[in-house]
């Protein structure tokens, strides 16, 4: 698996793993406690509730054994894989201990052979991480007592099924959402348990097919790679006066079919009249970060999430002004339920008609420009940390699982 996620460009350091243990230090004191099983009020939700899931392998063993090659994903096959996924669950023995990952038959169908689609490559990636954290992090569920009753909750790995989850298609403007109401999985029967996201489209959270979708810490942010790119971007720049960078607007990356980056780089859609583009605004596809810091405006643009899981982070974290691209969706991260337009950031519409306004706005506003930058990169700078993330993961589960509130509990948790 790890040579087809380094052939992806998807392999991120400091990851913990876990080779010879599935569960918590502690775990001879748990060996004989009973794991999970659906309770009279609590019954199994899934459709396929007769079959037996199937627990995750060890780290070692998965690794050497599932998704070690690529092949091709149909596009009729996607929607099957996506609903698969949302047969996935953490799961808990009694007294708070953690078990480990089980897959529903279907969802084993996807991530357990030895030819994988680069979706199902990642999906596995992802199970993988929040395992290991939830062993070598969390072990016990804070506020768990002895006579803590086991707990579920299903986590749903993937960014690039996301759209497919909530029933939206590719889009200049973000995705696009509008058949949502027949396109859509049903991802909240009856009875089911909550299912955590690592980004959710906020747009449609008031419809109850998705009143059980909780986001939490994304991946990067879990596994401390976000952090470490964070804490990076602000060495490079300490002490740099945010005059004394360059006064263009900068994006780095490739375009993505018919999405808001495709949108940008092809500005001749939304940018038809003013001073020459390249006077205000640089797209290479590629860029040394420390490069990159120079600049005293940095875009931020989703990707098949919608949103960008570590690029956001480091960005503020530099001290840059970020302009935010909204997408028409509402597509967001967890920690973006603590960011203010005009307080942590600029917004930009959807479609970019008013990119250059902004960037306009903060030439002719440096100080306001300056202060709005500051305030982002203290926001951006108080996430910058796996540890940090580790308490809102607590936190969340938790008040998912009905938990009493720690004193220790992080400002914003």
């Amino acid at each position: 698996m790890l040579a087809a996620l380094a052939s992806l460009g998807l392999s991120a350091p400091k990851e913990a793993t876990i080779d010879s243990t599935l569960a918590a230090p502690n775990v001879a004191a748990a060996q004989h406690e009973e794991k999970w099983t659906p309770t009279q009020h609590e019954k199994h939700w899934t459709p396929a509730q007769h079959e037996k899931y199937v627990e995750l392998g060890m780290t070692k063993q998965v690794k050497a054994d599932q998704c070690t090659s690529l092949k091709q994903m149909q596009d009729e096959h996607t929607l099957k894989m996506a609903q698969a996924m949302t047969e996935i669950e953490l799961r808990w023995t009694r007294g708070g201990y953690f078990d480990n990952v089980y897959l529903s038959p279907k969802a084993n169908k996807w991530l357990g052979a030895k030819e994988c689609s680069t979706v199902a490559v990642f999906s596995l990636h992802l199970l993988l991480q929040i395992r290991d954290q939830c062993v070598s992090d969390l072990g016990v569920l804070p506020g768990s007592t002895p006579e803590t009753s086991p707990h579920k909750i299903r986590y749903f790995p993937s960014d690039s099924l996301l759209p497919i989850l909530y029933g939206c298609t590719d889009h200049v403007n973000g995705h696009d959402c509008s058949n949502h109401t027949l396109a859509a999985l049903d991802p909240c029967p009856a009875g089911s348990s909550k299912m955590l996201v690592d980004s959710e489209f906020s747009a449609l959270k008031s419809d109850p097919r998705f009143s059980c979708i909780r986001t939490i810490p994304n991946k990067y942010q879990r596994s401390g790679f976000a952090a470490e790119k964070a804490w990076d971007a602000w060495k490079l720049t300490r002490g740099t006066n945010f005059e004394n960078r360059k006064q263009k607007a900068l994006y780095v990356g490739k375009a993505l079919p018919d999405s808001q980056r495709s949108n940008l780089l092809n500005h001749t859609n939304w940018y038809t009249k003013g001073m020459p583009i390249t006077d205000w605004l640089v797209t290479p596809e590629s860029m040394d970060r420390s490069e990159a810091v120079k600049y005293r405006y940095q875009i931020d643009i989703g990707g098949s999430s919608g949103t960008t899981w570590d690029a956001l982070m480091w960005k503020m974290a530099s001290g840059a002004l970020v302009f935010k691209v909204k997408h028409q969706a509402g597509a967001q991260d967890h920690w973006h339920n603590e960011m203010v337009n005009n307080k942590h950031y600029l917004e930009v519409d959807p479609d970019l008609s008013n990119l250059h306004d902004k960037w306009q706005w903060a030439e002719s506003n440096p100080g306001d420009a300056n202060r709005i930058a500051r305030s982002g990169q203290e926001l951006a700078l108080q996430w910058a940390s796996k540890e940090y993330a580790g308490k809102v993961l607590e936190k969340v589960l938790r008040k998912e699982f009905n938990f009493p509130s720690l004193k220790e509990d992080y400002p914003g948790a």
